[in-house]
This record gives structure tokens, C-alpha cells and sequence, in this order.
């Protein structure tokens, strides 16, 4: 993933190198007191001054000088992680510190969300989240050890705990592990191999905007990576990752899963109750392989990511292209593709190079006779640090829309009613939605994102009316 994080801070480097290009290191002040310095202003031609630096630039500098030794410790190589100088926590008791010594870092994340659709009154039943006021509350929280040797090794373990107040999200109220794997760079960050239980969506296909966790409904929010049997927090499963870096930016990437249920979340979860099983019947193999284009935002150099990913999946999955074939139950192997770019618009600042307005658009496919989900649209605009007051704050301009399977619905109509089943029900064959946030930067691990959004045909079937909603969303890191 992106090392752009949730707050920036981890661009602290970025700052120092500015700092020094400046030719004014932070907290020194020229001295011209001096009788030398008077002299020399009468006698030669005025030399150039460098413009004061922002208050909020000397800000962050700073906070990166005083905590940024612990950030290695904590930073996990797929997603960028929260830096501890924008953790509630920090340093305070000299915990991190301590943990430091023996090489040990932790990260932990709480969010509190709250939404309601304004539209029109719910169902009964209700069949989608927030479709009535609904909460959800989730706390995560990651372990890394690193060995103490120049391998650069890294092992990382973590937990989840999720709750929400519509139980129509398969699995949600969980208590669960979220990862266990070994990563490790070799031949100066060249390559990489990562092995154990991941969450695939953050190791490929990147699915969140900015790379920040908070973001993630407002980022690449299409479940067609998920519909043919990839990972995700907290579905975990065990995998093997190798990532090769070329000149230039390029990089290619082998991701070898295996696959989620066929099945579906619910029915895997019955099977597999914390996920680290290693093969429970029914479930292949996931193949993802990814090739990308990466530069990341520095003073002058502004960011770009393109990527493109396959799915193939040996599992045996429903073949929905014939009423028969629902019936006799006839399976095949499913499979899907990806294609993600980004690209920064402005740099209007020479030390937070990240800052700026930025493009991201995404087209995805699946195979239509084993998928309900068949293609993904997506353009979004956002910036990050838009305000120059407000460096770290976040905004998303969001537009999607996913296509259902024409073979499915075709399949559908023809059989009759059954209940739970929503086969011989008026259905739609699209899903559009348009969505905006701000998130705004409390104060040190505290954020707030304001959501609004707009569905039209919410759901596959029945064809309901169009939601609109809006959510808040507090974040907490430590």
C-alpha cells in the first residue's frame, strides 16, 4: 500500500530534507545583530531570504524529530501505519520506548460510526445497513517484532473486535485474530516475501484511498476482489506474497491464497471460526498476480500509482448460466480482474509534498455466470491537507457504479419464488451511488469523518427505494 497514512506524519523526512533545502534549520534564528552582519548589508548586494516557514510545517517537523525514532518499530511494510506522534497514547509513561528496546511496536485503532438514511422510512425487515439508525464499533490492534539484525524481518500479529447493531452484516459482531505472518526484504528492499495469514486487500489491488483505514467504504468500495474468494480483515487466510521492485517504479507482485468459501462470509465462518485453518474442505487456491507503477509524493515529484490485478480461483463455485445449471448444481472456477490509477493534480506545497488534489479511477470485471457482481466503475476526487491551516484533514468526492450479473438475473426471473432465496423477484440490474466526506483533524489520534451518500437501486432484489445517508464516523488511534 501507499505509505500516505491517515496523518501524515510519516512524511516527517520529507519535511527535515525541505527544511535543510531552505537553508533554515528548525528553531534557528539568523542573528542579524552582529556588527559583521550590518557591515556586510551595506557593502554587498542584499543575499536572498528564504520565506518564513509555516507554523504548521515547523509543527509537524517537529513532532517527527521527537517521535519518529519509534515509528519503525510499528510500521508494517502493506498499509501506512499511524505514526506515534498522532496517537492519543504517544509516548506517555515512556511505554513505547520501553517496548522499543526490545524491538516491539504496537498499533491500536478505534471508530465509532452512526448513520441514517433521510429518505424514506426502513423496511421491515430490514435489508441493508443504515437503512433505519445504526451503530457500528470496531477496535483493532497490531503487534510487530522486529529482528534485531539487517535482514530487515518483521513479524506481525493483531486483533479484531467488531460490533453493530444490524445483524444482516454477515459476521460482524466478532472477537477474532486479523493477521499472523513473516515479512522480510532482501537485496536492499529489492524483494520481498511475505508468509503466513494476511488480509489480502491491503497486499494487493488497494483498496483504500489516501491508504488510510478510515476511508475504506469511501475508497475502491466494489465487492467483486471479495466475491471471488480474496482475504480481508477480519477474514484472514493464509497466503504467500513475493514482491519484486524494478527501476523506475515498477513493481510486480505473486499472491497465492487460499480462497474464502465459495460460499460466502457467513458459511465460511461456520467452518472456520477464527480463519486459521488451513485448507477446510471446498476451498482452492486464490491466485492474484499484480503488476504497478509506483512513485511516491516528494518536494518536485508529484505521486502516481497504477496497478493491474488478476483473480483466478480453482475453487468450485456455482454456475448460474442456465436454470438447469442451478438446479444440477453444475460448478466452475471463478475469476476477475482490476485495473486501479492514481495520480496527484497540485503540489502547491514545497515541504508537505503530499499535499494537493488527486484523481483515482478503477474498472473491475468478473465472470458473470459464477458472480452476482459483474463490473465496477469508479471515479473519485480528493486532497489531503487542502487547507493550508488544516494539513492533515481529508475530503473524498466519490462517484461508482457496479453492474449486476445479466446472467444471474436472467437466471433468476426464470425460477420461481423461493423465500430467503429473492429468485423470481423483480430485481435491478445496476447500483450507482455518489458519495462525499470530510474528515477533519481533531487533535493528536482523534478524527472525525462527516459522510453523505446517495444510492440509487441499493439493492440487488427487491428493487427498493434510493437511500439517502449520512454518517459520522470518530476514529481513534493509540
Amino acid at each position: 500500500m501507499s505509505k500516505r497514512c491517515t496523518l501524515i506524519l510519516l512524511l516527517g523526512g520529507l519535511v527535515t530534507s525541505a527544511l535543510s533545502w531552505a537553508e533554515l534549520p528548525l528553531g534557528e534564528k539568523p542573528d542579524a545583530s552582529t556588527s559583521d552582519v550590518a557591515t556586510q548589508a551595506t557593502e554587498q548586494p542584499a543575499a536572498k531570504v528564504a520565506p518564513p516557514i509555516p507554523a504548521e510545517v515547523l509543527k509537524i517537523g517537529e513532532i517527527t524529530a521527537k517521535f519518529g525514532k519509534l515509528d519503525g518499530t510499528c510500521t508494517t511494510w502493506n498499509i501506512g501505519c499511524v505514526p506515534a506522534g498522532d496517537t492519543i497514547t504517544r509516548d506517555e509513561g515512556g511505554v513505547r520506548s520501553a517496548l522499543a528496546k526490545y524491538h516491539i511496536g504496537f498499533i491500536g485503532f478505534f471508530s465509532g460510526t452512526g448513520g441514517y438514511n433521510f429518505a424514506q422510512a426502513p423496511q421491515n425487515p430490514q435489508v441493508y445497513n443504515y437503512e433505519k439508525p445504526d451503530w457500528d464499533t470496531g477496535a483493532l490492534m497490531w503487534v510487530t517484532y522486529n529482528f534485531p539484525s539487517a535482514t530487515k524481518m518483521q513479524f506481525v500479529t493483531g486483533g479484531i473486535f467488531q460490533r453493530t447493531s444490524y445483524s444482516g452484516i454477515a459476521g460482524y459482531n466478532i472477537f477474532r485474530p486479523t493477521n499472523a505472518y513473516l515479512h522480510q526484504e532482501l537485496f536492499n528492499g529489492k524483494l520481498a516475501y511475505t508468509i503466513g495469514w494476511l488480509n489480502n486487500d491491503t497486499f494487493v489491488y488497494g483498496g483504500y484511498i489516501a491508504g488510510n483505514l478510515a476511508s475504506g467504504t469511501l475508497g475502491v468500495n466494489a465487492v467483486i476482489p471479495y466475491e471471488v474468494g480474496m482475504g480481508y480483515t477480519p477474514y484472514i487466510a493464509p497466503a504467500v506474497v513475493l514482491k519484486y521492485k524494478f527501476k523506475n517504479g515498477l513493481y510486480a507482485i505473486a499472491d497465492i491464497q487460499r480462497s474464502q468459501d465459495p460460499n460466502g462470509t457467513r458459511a465460511g465462518q461456520e467452518r472456520d471460526k477464527l480463519g486459521f485453518r488451513l485448507i477446510p474442505h471446498g476451498d482452492g487456491a486464490l491466485y492474484m498476480p499484480e503488476i504497478g507503477y509506483q512513485k511516491v509524493a516528494a518536494p518536485g515529484v508529484k505521486e502516481i500509482w497504477f496497478r493491474a490485478t488478476g483473480f483466478y480461483n480453482a475453487s468450485h463455485y456455482q454456475d448460474y448460466s442456465s436454470v438447469n445449471d442451478v438446479y444440477t448444481g453444475v460448478k466452475g472456477h471463478n475469476g476477475a480482474g482490476s485495473v486501479v490509477f492514481e495520480q496527484q493534480i497540485t503540489q502547491p506545497d514545497k515541504y508537505l509534498a503530499y499535499r494537493g488534489l488527486y484523481w483515482t479511477a478503477t474498472t473491475q470485471g468478473a465472470l458473470p455466470d459464477y458472480n452476482v457482481y459483474e463490473a465496477y466503475y469508479q471515479f473519485a476526487l480528493y486532497s489531503l491537507g487542502l487547507f493550508h491551516s488544516r494539513p492533515l484533514d481529508l475530503m473524498i468526492f466519490n462517484v461508482n457504479r457496479t453492474q449486476f450479473s445479466r446472467t444471474v438475473l436472467n437466471t433468476f426471473q426464470q425460477l420461481p419464488h423461493s423465500s430467503g432465496a429473492q429468485m423470481g423477484v423483480p430485481a435491478y440490474d445496476d447500483s450507482t451511488s455518489i458519495s462525499g466526506t470530510y474528515g477533519y483533524h481533531i487533535c493528536p489520534g482523534t478524527s472525525l469523518n462527516a459522510i453523505f451518500s446517495y444510492t440509487r437501486h441499493p439493492t440487488f432484489a427487491p428493487k427498493l427505494d434510493n437511500p439517502l445517508t449520512g454518517i459520522l464516523k470518530l476514529n481513534f488511534n493509540f
